[in-house]
């Protein structure tokens, strides 16, 4: 009878129902709208995947089980690999967080953090949460100046990064390190091993973002 009476709500509002009991940490209840019929690969009413949807909701809950609930939710159905209707995914909302684990529950199911699309053609998820980090950890600029081969690529930048955050005790890249471990790519990376004839962005315009920032330049 429960879920009799709960049917009503979810033709209403699917992923919010379940999202509830995720944030409420309900595992049960996460099984229960899945045998109901609820669609775990549903968007909700803003285009938002529901992995997107719980795990930003859980990052305001400390005490949240969040890993217990992403990986039932994978587990009855969820896919780590959808992307919204602005083609962002799960792996965004993770990274936002600065989450390694979460990246790495993500990552292990499927998520491809090349696929997902950021608000400019000229930047990839990896440049987004790189950037990120910078203006989170660092207020954008590094208490150290960078060498030329602090930029000679994206590797060496990410030690600079680790080197920075190890000296001046803050918070670690680890989420980038795992990006990178598991195929992230800046976007000039991917512009270079982009398929003949296919759309790249002007290697002008990344190569002055990479200046400007003090990234790695991109290689043309």
């Amino acid at each position: 009878m429960q879920d009799q009476k709960q049917t009503p709500a979810i033709v209403a509002d699917p992923i919010g129902r379940i999202a509830d009991s995720a944030c409420a940490g309900d595992l049960e209840g996460i099984r229960r709208w899945v045998r109901s019929g609820v669609d775990l690969t549903s968007l909700d009413h803003s285009g938002s995947t529901l992995l997107e949807v719980v795990i930003g909701q859980m990052a305001f809950i400390p005490d949240a089980p969040r890993y217990d609930v992403v990986a039932e939710l994978l587990r009855c159905g969820a896919d780590a690999r959808q992307l919204n209707a602005d083609g962002v995914g799960s792996l965004f909302a993770a990274v936002l967080n600065m989450d390694t684990e979460m990246i790495r529950i993500l990552l292990d199911a499927g998520a491809d953090p090349n696929a997902e699309k950021m608000d400019s053609e000229f930047e990839s998820l990896y440049d987004w949460a790189e950037f990120d980090y910078r203006y989170e950890i660092w207020n954008v600029n590094l208490p150290e100046s960078a060498t030329d081969a602090n930029r000679s690529t994206e590797d060496a930048w990410l030690a600079h990064l680790d080197r920075c955050a190890v000296k001046y005790e803050r918070h670690l890249p680890d989420h980038l390190h795992l990006l990178r471990q598991r195929g992230a790519l800046s976007m000039a990376e991917l512009r270079n091993i982009a398929p003949t004839g296919a759309a790249q962005p002007s290697q002008s315009q990344t190569v002055a973002r990479k200046q400007a920032d003090g990234r790695p330049k991109a290689q043309g």
